[in-house]
């Protein structure tokens, strides 16, 4: 081919032998019967055509009943989670899931292992693969790993925890470790626009406006909820991190007899804490 043009790779083999993809350009081969066998590896320039090729010869002298595992694609499931990178907070769990086939002739098994730098870190309950079948291999963990950027590696690991039998395949994995939403209120909420107002006067069925802002100085997004005892529950406000966010309600002074009314605010974070407290009166008139 001619560089910077696009080639396609294609492996080829006669009958007794079974091809299977792998990952990337890999392919796994089961050969049926004894023999020699000529496979071969055909690459073509796709932009002007060109074809070269490169053969193996195997000999096979003797076929055993063997399992042959092919792995799927990889998945990470649960929210926060782009390809094949992840973001959890510490404490949170991280889920794996990966198909696993069986195309040979005996009862495999296999197991998921996610490794930093060489060093296990975690690894999956295995699981029993019979021939012809497709397994979904799993790894639930819990988030242990300090704060920052992780580079993982996966693997589908054939055999038991303890006594693997070889690496069937493998996807590096982003795992971004980040603190918990830490929510605020940020000073007194605006009452029909003035900060920490304690009373207020206004005609009867006239609207009182509220606002409390709440920042989030964590690492991961939060959420809050501005209630108050006259009017009911607030709906619950994503608020990422870093950043500031003005929870908002516009409510009507309702009461049938003109006098006072006291109502009584409250932020609450998603676990239902309570971030701030502030209490006005209104006289309608």
């Amino acid at each position: 081919g001619v560089a910077g043009h696009p080639v396609t790779l294609e492996w080829s083999a006669p009958s007794g032998v079974i091809l299977s993809p792998g990952v990337t350009s890999q392919e796994f081969a089961d050969f049926t019967a004894a023999g020699a066998y000529t496979i071969r590896l055909t690459a073509t320039d796709t932009v002007n055509g060109l074809v070269d090729f490169d053969e193996l010869t195997v000999t096979v002298i003797q076929v055993q009943p063997e399992a042959i595992l092919i792995p799927g694609r990889l998945a990470i499931l649960g929210d926060k989670v782009s390809e094949f990178s992840a973001v959890r907070v510490a404490g949170e769990p991280l889920s794996l899931a990966w198909p696993c086939q069986n195309i040979g002739d005996a009862e495999g098994s296999a197991f998921i292992a996610v490794s930093e730098g060489g060093v296990p870190v975690w690894v999956g309950p295995p699981l029993p693969v019979n021939p012809g079948q497709t397994v979904g291999l799993t790894l639930t963990a819990v988030v242990d790993l300090p704060g920052g950027v992780h580079n993982l590696l996966a693997k589908m690991v054939e055999g038991l925890p303890g006594a693997p039998a070889g690496v069937v395949g493998s996807q590096p994995l982003t795992l971004e470790v980040v603190d918990p939403a830490v929510l605020r209120v940020v000073g007194l909420p605006l009452i029909n626009g003035v900060e920490g107002a304690t009373l207020i006067t206004l005609p009867m069925g006239a609207s009182i406006s509220i606002l409390w802002q709440v920042a989030n100085d964590g690492g991961d997004v939060g959420r809050a909820r501005m209630n108050t005892d006259r009017w009911g529950q607030g709906t619950f406000v994503s608020i990422p991190a870093g950043q500031t966010v003005s929870l908002l309600t516009g409510e009507t002074a309702d009461p049938v007899v003109p006098g006072a009314r006291t109502v009584v605010i409250t932020v609450q974070d998603e676990f239902l804490q309570v971030l701030g407290t502030f209490t006005f009166t209104f006289i309608a008139i």
